[in-house]
């Protein structure tokens, strides 16, 4: 239930989703491409699972993260091997530069753009969008490494977006909003439980910071909601 939730909850409205909902014409076409991706979802992930316990019945003691190449090199001829590799790459790289773009324009447009004093002219802005993506795309790659389980990879990614970022953006969105202020608290109050969570509950616990951290960033937006709602109620 805990890996559920964390898949769940990390994988909602990233940034990388969100840039392709805004490409459409309107809110019918929205509707449509969310339905519908997921749908076409279901047999690439049945898929992926099915060659999980492919490898598994192959090979009971394999190590996961090795599933999918011992999968290629023990069942597919050389000529599918180099289609199938090919592929996965594309597939990779795909995923990869979306998220790279648009992490680096969050940075820049979001960040570093407002608190600059003085504007920033349209060539330099792409110039430090283009330094930014490398830098972090250096530091992806950094911190891939030096985790071995592709699991972990994911659930590590996922607690810098869901505990601090989701609640606030999700209210935001159906109309309910509280101050900058307010939000960067939920932010810090979620990023902060998952970092206590994960040091000292979650072996114990078997349940992952992130979803300790969604609910606290929840529980304090609605807390800031109501006593922002309950301020303006007393000023009118």
């Amino acid at each position: 239930a805990s890996l559920f939730l964390s898949l769940l909850l990390g994988e909602a409205l990233v940034p990388a989703y969100v840039q392709r909902l805004f490409i459409a014409k309107d809110i019918n076409h929205t509707k449509r491409g969310i339905l519908w991706s997921g749908l076409t979802s279901i047999p690439f992930f049945a898929l992926a699972g099915g060659l999980g316990l492919l490898a598994l019945t192959l090979e009971p003691t394999l190590n996961s993260n090795m599933a999918m190449p011992h999968v290629l090199q023990t069942v597919l001829p050389i000529g599918l091997k180099g289609f199938a590799i090919a592929g996965i790459i594309a597939v990779v790289m795909s995923s990869a530069d979306s998220h790279l773009n648009a992490a680096a324009i969050a940075a820049v447009h979001d960040v570093i753009k407002p608190l600059n004093k003085t504007p920033i002219s349209n060539q330099s802005e792409l110039r430090l969008t283009r330094l930014t993506t490398l830098a972090i795309g250096v530091t992806s790659v950094v911190f891939a490494i030096s985790i071995e389980s592709v699991l972990d990879v994911l659930l590590y990614s996922y607690n810098f977006w869901a505990p601090t970022i989701l609640i606030p953006l999700v209210a935001g969105i159906i109309g309910f909003k509280i101050s900058p202020q307010g939000f960067i608290g939920c932010a810090l109050i979620g990023a902060f439980s998952v970092l206590i969570w994960n040091t000292f509950y979650a072996v114990d616990s078997g349940v992952d910071g992130l979803v300790i951290g969604v609910l606290m960033n929840a529980l304090t937006f609605t807390i800031l909601y109501l006593a922002q709602k309950k301020a303006l109620s007393v000023n009118t």
